[in-house]
């Protein structure tokens, strides 16, 4: 096929900005193949591509590299670790169940620990070296609050030397599928793109964006996304601290402005970070308020979250709550309950070859603010990434042998005891819940 210079821009202008979802039409396999051959991609072969660099995002391209894969992950910013490191939420969320069990391991744990090769971090109470007593280690939960930048090293580290290949500056722009298959993923990184083409696929973008622009359907966040600020602050002899009671002072001065925000909708997206950032000169004009009432110096606005704060964006529809346990984790608001990751939640209905990971997958409304946060996204990305490295060549993830999939996650350090998913004795149901509105 002759393509001149200006149908062959037209054509990949066209690509990139009118394609159709899911990539499906006859004319962009066309531009595709035209604009292969005319080398304005670069095209990469892989057996497992990821996109979203986020904690479940390390997690299914750790998983799969590791497990003999050649991987490469997709970052649209330039550092790993997402709405937790750019975002200032720095809270690994529980391992354990509150009452001195642990019941999340493998990847989740080596990332929660991966901050005190870098920094002074330590998990809480005992769990530091997880040898005291079921009372010493029912006091604290197993989380760690981390310092962003150690963190965001660590993960990068972690990923070059399992052999990852990331891409950063880097976006999904559209996808070419053949039948119930993504054959290959265009992204643009930067004023380049990409065509990538693999053999599974993984959507740990947060907003499940894989899979809309494969046309599946997704429900939006719609509740759940009060204004947040977790920011940082300076005081006169610079001493750096955190700050995360915005989102109280801002239902406490403007309750019109606290309200929950659609993280499907562009314009609600852009009104939650400008209410997000008032929240923060509010607070912090009230600290200081209160400061120089006690005759203290003021403090300085430091760093604010460079990363969309909103908690639910999209997930893939459905409740997906079937298939076999691939993962465990606690509920990181309350103690005592634990639940089971099912390989389901991962599944993209009408796209064979892409898993979710992350709050993207499928649940239960209810479960939401569960999954979303770390120690879930990194037991759904491990499972996915594991499966990735298992799918046959062309197969189809709904097909996956269940028990070498168990096998291999349990190889791998992960804990699938039934007795696990057991609530402990103590517990009786209900619990006190972890403060609202910390977010």
């Amino acid at each position: 096929m002759k393509v001149d210079r200006r149908s062959f821009f037209a054509g990949a202008a066209a690509l990139g900005a009118t394609a159709p979802l899911g990539g499906l039409a006859d004319e962009a396999q066309g531009a595709s193949s035209a604009i292969r051959s005319h080398g304005f991609f670069a095209r990469r072969k892989y057996d497992h591509v990821v996109v979203g660099g986020g904690f479940a995002g390390v997690a299914a391209a750790l998983a799969s590299a590791r497990a003999g894969a050649k991987t490469c992950l997709l970052e649209r910013t330039n550092v790993l670790g997402g709405l937790s490191t750019q975002g200032h939420i720095i809270v690994f969320m529980p391992l354990c169940d509150g009452y001195g069990r642990q019941v999340t391991f493998g990847i989740p744990e080596e990332l929660l620990r991966l901050p005190m090769k870098y920094s002074a971090a330590k998990p809480n109470g005992a769990w530091v070296d997880k040898k005291g007593t079921k009372k010493e280690l029912s006091d604290k939960r197993y989380e760690l609050v981390f310092d962003p930048g150690p963190m965001m090293l660590g993960l990068e580290r972690a990923l070059v030397d399992a052999g990852v290949d990331i891409f950063y500056d880097c976006s999904a722009e559209n996808v070419v599928r053949e039948g119930t298959r993504i054959a290959e993923l265009i992204a643009r990184c930067g004023a380049q793109r990409l065509l990538l083409a693999a053999n599974a696929f993984t959507d740990a973008t947060g907003s499940a964006a894989l899979a809309q622009l494969c046309g599946e359907a997704t429900v939006g966040g719609r509740t759940g996304n009060i204004p947040c600020g977790w920011y940082y602050v300076v005081d006169g002899e610079r001493h750096i601290h955190l700050r995360c009671g915005a989102g109280k002072t801002l239902r406490k001065l403007d309750p019109a402005a606290a309200r929950d925000y659609a993280g499907d909708d562009p314009d609600e997206r852009s009104r939650h970070a400008i209410a997000s950032r008032r929240a923060i000169l509010l607070d912090i004009e009230e600290e200081n308020k209160r400061r120089a009432a006690l005759g203290q110096e003021p403090l300085h606005v430091f760093s604010i979250p460079t990363y969309p704060t909103l908690l639910k964006l999209a997930r893939v529809a459905g409740e997906g709550a079937s298939g076999p346990v691939v993962g465990i984790f606690s509920d990181w608001r309350r103690k005592g309950p634990v639940y089971p990751l099912r390989f389901g939640q991962l599944l993209v209905p009408g796209v064979s070859n892409l898993l979710a990971a992350g709050r993207c997958i499928a649940c239960a409304d209810e479960m939401w603010d569960v999954v979303r946060c770390l120690p879930a996204c990194c037991v759904s990305g491990q499972a996915a990434g594991t499966a990735a490295a298992l799918l046959p060549r062309g197969g189809s993830f709904a097909s996956l042998d269940e028990e070498t999939l168990r096998k291999r996650l349990v190889a791998s350090g992960v804990r699938l005891d039934a007795e696990l998913l057991k609530p402990d004795p103590e517990w009786k149901g209900g619990g006190e819940m972890r403060e609202e509105g910390i977010f």
